[in-house]
């Protein structure tokens, strides 16, 4: 379940299929980006080579047993007031050790490893927020589409997480294929609580009780819309 953004490792360029254009299309399977320049050869390095490695400080081992969780994708603000100091990472978590207290997790990663019993799901940040693109753009997110050429599980990201297309572009090896049964938004985080072994989430509850704030009182203020989380134990 990885977005290959966050790939680290030696790239590997190799000839997939030729451009329209009569041009080959190389293609990095390390990091799933096009690797052609405009000569038609190959590029020495793929454009992906100067991506660090994630920090350990950016990576989360999250059990679900040990208390109540809630994991979203990284979207910007609707609406920002002032300079709010920025966070990196592109998976937030919640976590509170139960529903009494108060959250000792608060904060966004860059890789998160849900454990449940013996399941375990791995969340990448392109992943993560192609997932809340599209649960904000009030599209269904469909589980993931194999690539039929080379296996590889395929992501819609982009403007492409915010409408259901038949025709997708692999991740993995650069070439297209079509979903032959219709349009869909393809995302691997669509089957998370299936393949941790998890009920589904209570349907969200409106909140009507209004939220009176005073810029004069805060340095900055954000505010999100409200989208589901891509796995939620919260009980409140």
């Amino acid at each position: 379940m990885s977005g290959k953004a966050s790939a680290a490792g030696p790239y590997q360029i190799s000839f997939e299929v030729m451009l329209r254009s009569g041009k080959p299309n190389w293609w990095c399977r390390t990091h799933g980006m096009p690797a052609p320049p405009p000569d038609g050869a190959a590029l020495e390095s793929c454009p992906g080579a100067w991506f660090d490695p994630v920090a350990e400080e950016q990576q989360l081992d999250l059990d679900l047993a040990e208390g109540e969780s809630a994991v979203w994708g990284v979207v910007p603000a609707a609406i920002q007031i002032g300079e709010p100091p920025q966070q990196p990472g592109k998976i937030h978590v919640h976590h509170r050790k139960s529903a009494t207290t108060p959250k000792d997790i608060d904060r966004s990663f860059d890789i998160v490893r849900v454990h449940n019993g013996g399941q375990e799901l791995l969340i990448e940040g392109m992943t993560a927020v192609a997932f809340s693109i599209t649960e904000l753009a009030g599209r269904q997110v469909t589980a993931a589409l194999n690539c039929p050429r080379c296996g590889g599980l395929h992501i819609d990201e982009l403007k492409f997480a915010t409408f259901p297309h038949a025709k997708h572009l692999c991740n993995a090896c650069g070439r297209n294929f079509r979903d032959r049964s219709g349009p869909s938004i393809s995302n691997p985080l669509a089957s998370a609580y299936s393949l941790l072994n998890l009920p589904l989430p209570l349907a969200p509850a409106p909140v009507k009780r209004p939220l009176n704030l005073d810029s004069a009182s805060f340095s900055a203020i954000t505010l999100w819309p409200s989208n589901s989380a891509i796995i939620s134990t919260m009980s409140l």
